[in-house]
């Protein structure tokens, strides 16, 4: 009785010192008894009540002192936390307003009735992560083994992650930096905290909040998380070498929808990121193929006539099973097997520098006998046939339909509808499609007035036989 009655106590004095604060009288006082033993169940309890009390030193003194965040966030624990979310955070007005658009879809008298017996789920926080990241991938939070009701026990193979964006979700900087220290994947999380803080803040204009202070705390927090990140690149691209560094940014994260942290900057927008030194030089290296980055843009073009590109030197680049590049160092490049006349050929014609100098190009001649045509039927009235200038520029209008979808399809977006939303939102692309419209109905229009006037020419030459 008397060890239940002092479990009992320094629970109740744990608990108070975590509401009200006091992390140093919890540290002198309670953990440094040594007849005060927390059991692991007591430890879980406490790192669940100071999570969801939002006392960050707490969280650190437990973790130090013996809880195992692995074991503790399951999926029982970590609904828990999200039905526990603060009203005046930006994690608990979204789910709200997933709540409001199921109310639509169920129907209002359905949904009044589950109303007030409605759990989050997990998988209802996974499709809210699925529309900050713009529906590139599915969460692991979706995946129905932690949205089952009758099971709570199910662990997550990377618990610092989901906490860190737990805790940029609870609008609670300092616990989602204390669990990022300890991410497994760093950067990917840091780059995608970063895009949560911005998603919450554009959503603060339209929750019309005109909080000032919230919206300053926000872009501090994202800025901050993307510093993170550009600095873990930073320490990578010093301290590896080029092979290395590259392999970082473009291997697959199982917990990420398989992406790379290559993809994932490009998603969330982080423009930091993007400038840096390191994913400019990968990109570098994408826009050049296999074709040496060095090689003059003068080179380049001159050497577009075949057969001329065989006389060019390309690097030995190959990929591994997992994803990941093998780049060749001088001592291998010997050893390497050489290339033969037709891989170079097609090494250099598969290049996607090389592709935009024959788009340009063919661009350019597009334009060039477009002008001619519309100069030639303003001048003679005669040419209102179609003739072979006519058939080439329609052709190369409609060969631009392909490249376009593909663009399209490309997106990073699982839904089509999404991916084409996501395509014309750009003022550019929309321009393109109504420039391509335009061009198609002023080739019906002559192709109907080039019909109509092979028919006269037919009534004149029979009027002619005739008489």
């Amino acid at each position: 009785m008397q060890s239940s009655a002092g479990g009992a106590t320094r629970m109740r004095q744990m608990r108070l010192a975590i509401t009200w604060g006091h992390a140093r009288v919890a540290r002198e006082f309670i953990f440094s008894r040594k007849e005060y033993k927390f059991s692991t169940e007591e430890l879980n309890s406490l790192l669940l009540f100071s999570i969801i009390k939002q006392r960050t030193e707490f969280v650190k003194l437990l973790i130090d002192y013996g809880a195992n965040v692995r074991d503790f966030v399951t999926q029982a624990h970590l609904t828990r936390l999200y039905n526990e979310l603060r009203s005046s955070t930006g994690g608990y007005r979204l789910l709200q307003e997933k709540r409001k658009k199921e109310k639509l879809e169920r129907g209002r008298l359905y949904h009044r009735v589950i109303l007030t017996i409605f759990q989050v789920m997990l998988s209802d926080v996974g499709s809210i992560i699925n529309q900050i990241m713009q529906g590139s991938f599915r969460s692991i939070l979706c995946d129905p083994k932690y949205n089952e009701r009758a099971q709570g026990n199910e662990t997550f193979e990377n618990p610092f992650d989901v906490m860190t964006i737990y805790s940029c979700l609870a609008d609670c900087q300092s616990m989602a930096l204390l669990f990022w220290e300890s991410c497994k994947t760093p950067m990917a999380t840091g780059l995608v905290a970063h895009k949560v803080y911005m998603f919450l803040d554009k959503m603060e204009s339209k929750w019309a909040r005109m909080d000032e202070e919230m919206t300053e705390k926000l872009e501090n927090a994202a800025h901050e998380f993307e510093m993170l990140s550009c600095g873990l690149l930073t320490a990578c691209y010093h301290s590896y070498d080029k092979t290395e560094w590259i392999n970082i940014l473009t291997v697959k994260m199982k917990d990420w929808g398989y992406l790379n942290l290559f993809v994932i900057a490009n998603i969330t927008g982080s423009k930091h990121f993007i400038s840096h030194a390191a994913y400019q030089s990968y990109l570098t290296d994408i826009w050049m193929g296999n074709i040496h980055a060095s090689t003059p843009t003068w080179k380049l073009l001159l050497y577009i006539i075949p057969p001329l590109p065989i006389f060019l030197s390309f690097n030995a680049r190959f990929t591994n099973k997992d994803g990941t590049m093998k780049r060749l160092d001088s001592n291998e490049q010997d050893t390497a097997p050489k290339f033969s006349a037709r891989e170079r050929l097609e090494l250099y014609y598969t290049s996607p520098v090389i592709k935009f100098f024959l788009n340009t190009i063919t661009y350019l001649i597009f334009l060039g006998v477009f002008m001619a045509t519309l100069l030639s039927s303003s001048k003679d009235k005669s040419q209102d046939m179609i003739g072979l200038t006519d058939i080439y520029t329609i052709v190369f209008v409609i060969s631009t339909f392909p490249v376009e979808l593909a663009q399209i399809l490309a997106k990073h977006t699982k839904s089509v509808r999404k991916k084409f939303a996501k395509h014309f939102k750009k003022v550019y692309n929309l321009l393109d499609f109504l420039a391509v419209i335009l061009f198609l109905f002023g080739f019906a229009i002559k192709a109907r007035l080039s019909s109509s006037s092979a028919e006269v020419k037919n009534e004149r030459y029979n009027l002619n036989n005739f008489s």
